[in-house]
């Protein structure tokens, strides 16, 4: 089968990567896909490649071992001989590492999926080249996702139709429920509903089931699912919160609440960002928008700068550090002052020109080529093309896109 629709949610889960489309219909659609982990490893000096390999294919979790060349540095002039490693099963990865280190025949570790730095759903969509909240032709059988084709989407003003519930539990001191207030997509109060606590359940699930959000808001979120599904349990009352079968909602909390088929959001994030904000944070991220709305700017330019690492087969060692030559204090100190501001002054002034430099820094880094492996002591090296110019040009044309064609919409419109 063929559909039309946007990638809403991927997590991994074992051998299997698990996909939520929005379909053109309105429908939702989940699709499972092969998932194998793995890693890059280097032998240590006194270790040949074919040793490393016929031991790391005794374990029986290790599926594929594979010779490549990948490139040691951004700069991309020098290549390593490593050993790629696949692995059976999420559930096995760290495992099967573990098992390596004992063996003392691995110098170095790249490319590893770990908590708080690269995630297995991270490498997954790397790999394939899958966009989240990107517009997909689909093709399926089966429950099972057999091919994806990006359609690009990316100079479309509206954001894609995503539903979005926002609302508002209140708790008695008992940890019971005694409101809940329902916003519509763009935070203006709907209506609040009060009165015995299995009622606002039931009356919960109505909308949710109605309204089939693909976005759950509400403060605290994760914290105010968790404790509605305990109440759900012990009033034997669903709130269809996950989009996977009943049969699947209380088998474990996490799967009830983290992974259900829904993009979870505080308050605080969905007004800051609303639809559009974090389909624009998705796309960059290249990480599902459950994750990658609530991330910090430092994780949120890793994440791509991650990809677009892997994308030209540069390895990434496990514990990576800011691209940097070293420097003396004083030379830290002379650089790191931020911009210089003049100060005016002060006084009535006449015939004052104005000169303002479009997106500068981003200019700045395409036009000069200023990039973590480019900068050298006193000069800017011009004979390799830096890895952040690559990176920001693509971008510097999407914001100047949007910012010119702003002009050409009412000032109050939502466009």
């Amino acid at each position: 089968m063929k559909d039309l629709g946007w990638l809403l949610d991927v997590y991994i889960e074992g051998s299997q990567a698990v996909l939520w489309f929005k379909l053109e219909n309105g429908r939702s659609l989940r699709l499972v896909d092969r998932y194998t982990p793995d890693f890059i490893v280097k032998p240590k000096q006194t270790v040949s490649m074919e040793n490393l390999a016929r031991v790391l294919l005794e374990h029986p979790n290790i599926v594929r071992v594979e010779p490549e060349c990948w490139f040691t540095s951004l700069d991309r002039r020098r290549k390593a001989s490593v050993l790629h490693v696949w692995v059976d099963d999420a559930k096995n990865y760290w495992r099967v590492i573990r098992d390596c280190e004992k063996l003392k025949l691995v110098e170095a570790y790249y490319n590893v999926a770990q908590k708080g730095d690269l995630l297995h759903v991270q490498k997954y969509l790397f790999n394939r080249g899958y966009i989240p909240t990107a517009k997909m032709e689909i093709e399926y059988s089966d429950g099972k996702l057999l091919d994806l084709r990006h359609i690009d989407d990316g100079l479309e003003v509206k954001p894609p139709p995503f539903t979005v519930l926002p609302f508002q539990v209140k708790f008695s001191d008992r940890h019971s429920i005694s409101s809940i207030t329902v916003f519509n997509e763009f935070l203006d109060k709907e209506k609040t509903f009060e009165g015995g606590e299995e009622k606002l359940l039931n009356l919960l699930s109505d909308i949710i089931t109605d309204l089939d959000p693909d976005f759950i808001v509400a403060p605290n979120i994760k914290e105010v699912l968790n404790q509605i599904m305990r109440r759900c349990k012990a009033l034997e009352v669903n709130v269809p919160v996950n989009r996977n079968p009943p049969t699947m909602q209380f088998k474990r909390r996490a799967l009830s609440v983290l992974h259900c088929g829904r993009v979870l959001l505080s308050m605080h994030t969905f007004q800051w960002l609303g639809v559009a904000g974090v389909v624009e944070r998705a796309r960059f991220t290249m990480a599902p928008p459950r994750l990658s709305a609530e991330w910090q700017a430092g994780r949120t330019i890793d994440s791509r700068q991650s990809y677009e690492a892997l994308k030209r087969r540069v390895l990434l060692p496990m514990n990576r550090e800011f691209y940097s030559y070293s420097l003396t204090v004083k030379d830290l100190a002379l650089r790191d002052r931020g911009g210089l501001i003049f100060a005016p002054e002060a006084g009535i002034h006449e015939n004052v020109g104005v000169l303002d430099f479009e997106s500068m820094f981003p200019n700045i880094i395409d036009r000069f080529n200023v990039s973590y492996e480019t900068v050298k002591p006193g000069f800017i090296d011009r004979s390799i093309r830096g890895f952040l110019g690559d990176l920001t040009r693509n971008f510097l044309k999407r914001r100047l896109y949007f910012k010119h064609l702003r002009d050409r919409y009412p000032k109050d419109s939502l466009e």
